[in-house]
């Protein structure tokens, strides 16, 4: 059973607990570009990585992201994607699987990812394959 979506840009800071202030939203756009070769019958895979930063204006703010890959045509076409830590991303239609990861960074924070081939026999060529990220920033006064 599901239940219904909530929209984070319409939370009241209040709704979190008492003190919590909105700071406002932020984002970045990350761009691949590359060939993901089939992963082979060996089980050896084909992958792209990278590192891209967001720069906040306070590195202390807590954070929420969300993801959104809208150069993909399967499942992850034009739909967003929660991110706080780790996220796996599958797209069947072209068979590749993206993993980001965000961590502190001394500008902000900072997304790792890794683009993986998911075939044995079709391969993926990336032109500027976009990742979108936005960020919700809330501060809290810390006793």
């Amino acid at each position: 059973m599901s239940g219904p979506i909530i929209d984070i840009t319409k939370i009241a800071a209040a709704s979190f607990m008492p003190g919590l202030q909105n700071q406002g939203q932020i984002n970045a756009v990350a761009s691949i570009s590359g060939v993901l070769n089939p992963s082979g019958t060996d089980g050896t895979t084909s992958n792209m990585t990278g590192y891209f930063t967001i720069s906040l204006p306070d590195p202390t703010v807590i954070s929420l992201f969300r993801v959104n890959l809208p150069d993909a045509a399967g499942q992850l076409a034009s739909k967003w994607f929660p991110l706080i830590g780790t996220v796996e991303l599958t797209d069947i239609t072209n068979h590749f699987r993206l993993v980001i990861f965000a961590q502190s960074d001394p500008v902000g924070r900072g997304f790792n990812y890794n683009f993986v081939s998911t075939s044995n026999s079709v391969g993926y060529t990336a032109s500027s394959f976009r990742i979108n990220v936005y960020g919700h920033l809330f501060s809290y006064p810390w006793a």
